[in-house]
């Protein structure tokens, strides 16, 4: 289009030339035109025409010169523009491709093209700039997130040198090793307390383990006395149900042996009775005998009178007096031994007493013996259940013994394993790097937990606020206030806690309310089009470092806690 313009130019200066000496020729033939009487006119005219077709000649030479030379230059022009075109289309095509391996994650390309224009120059200078950026951002990050694999969480996180969606990358990142370090500390404190409590435990279930399997032993050994203990017990209760039952029989025995002495002594009355009867009838018999004698006596008195004739009765008499004397002789002896008989009765009746007396005290212990064996008896039967209840609790403790002895075998084989356990836990902590400060602020995990929560809803609060500038013509609006978000609802609710009264409080909310407050002035200015990226550059940077001193506050106020807590 300049090249046209160029070629107007041209021309019309070329016309510029020419017109003043056409209008002299067109003059000088006029004023001789009306002087034509004149014989010089022809000459004239002539010299005028050689005159003209000169003046005409240079002047078109000059033109046309003229002409060619700015033809020439339009070329040139021409051919400028056409390769500054090409140079521009060959640089489009550059950033297409470049878009494209940017699209497919890779950051480390430039644009190398060569723009013919001056605007797409600017353009691809801040592309290019842009990819600098951009890698030295995922280099930051690479760096961090290897030296987090390599176990190393005091990565040095540059904090306020980018703002916006990659500060809150950054931040994320620190909270990231902040949290994991605090983690790992947490793992070392606690692996080296079960390591301790470990070690003891081991020795205390071995020791455990010994007294379980020695009382098991001795339960076993227990078990057997007990067992044979029972054994004599049961032996001695089934005596002692025999000997109560003799003891029955010899009671029995005893009645009936009193009974027996109950009937001598009738028989020794009858028999004394029968004695004293005998003697009375030997009495008699010794009367009669006396009696007869002396009748005897007479006859033979009578017979030694009468002579002769006296003799045969003599003879009778002496007969009678014999027989008499003999009766007497028999009465004498039965009644020596109807005495004796009834001395012996007596003794007799004496001894049946002395037997009843016997029998009766007999009887009594008799009594008494088989309710001592009746009362060992019931003992033995109440020992025997005792006894058995006793085995069966031996047996059940035997039994619980050998089930502590295993289970104490099993605890001190989970001790090792807790101490192998606790081993291995203070060798991945001893492994690991972390910032010697996450010690003092791991005493209460739940609090742990909840501020690195409260961290990174800050930074997806920060990061949804820019993400909606996205959107063309959108207008203001009101962000979450520090009252009404996650981490002002945690402070509401420990303001009164012990830990919330000193400086590390007041800079946390100071802090926090700055964050709050910032994001909303950069929504006001980024919506109403007045802020420049200076500005945007210095507010964002802002809002990050506020940010960073919001997690930094978090992390002293759960130290603080944790030294209340200690003391």
């Amino acid at each position: 289009m300049n090249l046209i313009n160029d070629l107007k130019i041209s021309t019309k200066m070329t016309l510029l030339y020419l017109i003043p000496s056409i209008a002299a020729v067109l003059s000088i033939l006029l004023t001789f035109q009306m002087n034509s009487e004149n014989g010089l006119f022809p000459t004239i005219i002539l010299l005028l025409g050689i005159v003209l077709g000169y003046a005409i000649r240079s002047s078109i030479l000059k033109s046309v010169t003229k002409l060619n030379n700015d033809f020439v230059n339009l070329s040139v022009q021409h051919d400028n523009a056409i390769q500054s075109a090409e140079n521009d289309l060959s640089a489009i095509n550059a950033l297409e491709i470049i878009a494209q391996q940017a699209s497919l994650g890779f950051v480390s390309v430039r644009v190398h093209s060569k723009a013919g224009s001056q605007e797409l120059k600017n353009a691809i200078t801040s592309i290019n700039r842009m990819f600098e950026v951009f890698e030295d951002i995922f280099s930051q990050a690479n760096t961090i997130l290897v030296s987090y694999s390599r176990s190393n969480y005091t990565a040095n996180v540059t904090v306020g040198q980018y703002g916006g969606e990659v500060g809150g990358l950054l931040l994320s990142l620190k909270a990231l090793g902040e949290s994991t370090g605090d983690f790992i500390a947490l793992i070392s404190n606690n692996g080296k307390e079960l390591s301790s409590g470990a070690q003891i435990l081991n020795i205390s279930s071995e020791s455990l383990s010994t007294a379980a399997n020695e009382q098991a032993a001795s339960l076993e050994q227990t078990a057997a006395a007990v067992e044979e203990l029972t054994s004599n017990i049961s032996t001695n209760s089934q005596k002692a149900i025999e000997m109560a039952s003799l003891a029955r029989e010899t009671e029995q025995a005893a009645n009936d042996g009193k009974s027996l002495a109950d009937t001598t002594v009738l028989s020794m009355n009858e028999i004394s009775k029968a004695t004293q009867s005998i003697n009375e009838a030997v009495s008699i018999i010794e009367n009669i005998a006396f009696q007869t004698n002396i009748l005897s006596l007479n006859a033979a008195v009578e017979a030694a009178t009468a002579g002769d004739a006296g003799k045969g009765f003599a003879v009778v008499a002496q007969e009678v007096r014999n027989l008499a004397n003999r009766s007497a002789e028999a009465a004498q002896q039965i009644k020596i031994l109807a005495e004796l008989a009834n001395t012996k009765s007596k003794d007799g009746l004496q001894i049946s007493e002395n037997m009843m007396k016997g029998f009766d005290l007999i009887n009594h212990k008799i009594s008494l013996t088989t309710e001592l064996v009746q009362d060992v008896a019931n003992g033995s039967r109440e020992q025997m259940i005792g006894i058995n209840q006793i085995n069966t609790a031996v047996s059940q403790l035997d039994q619980m013994t050998q089930q502590n002895a295993q289970n104490a075998n099993e605890v001190t084989s989970l001790a090792s394993g807790i101490l192998i356990l606790a081993e291995t836990l203070n060798d991945i902590a001893s492994k690991t790097t972390f910032y010697p400060e996450s010690c003092d602020r791991i005493c209460q995990v739940d609090m742990m937990f909840d501020t690195t929560k409260l961290k990174l809803d800050h930074v997806i609060f920060k990061n949804t606020n820019f993400g909606k500038l996205k959107e063309q013509n959108i207008k203001s609006w009101i962000v979450t206030t520090e009252t009404q978000c996650a981490l002002g609802k945690w402070i509401q609710e420990h303001s009164n806690e012990s830990y919330a009264q000193g400086k590390e409080w007041k800079e946390l909310l100071a802090n926090h309310t700055h964050v709050h407050r910032k994001v909303q002035e950069f929504v006001n200015m980024k919506t109403s089009g007045k802020l420049s990226n200076h500005e945007i550059k210095v507010l964002s940077l802002e809002i990050e470092q506020d940010t960073a001193y919001v997690f930094n506050a978090l992390n002293q106020i759960r130290a603080l806690a944790c030294k209340k807590y200690s003391s």
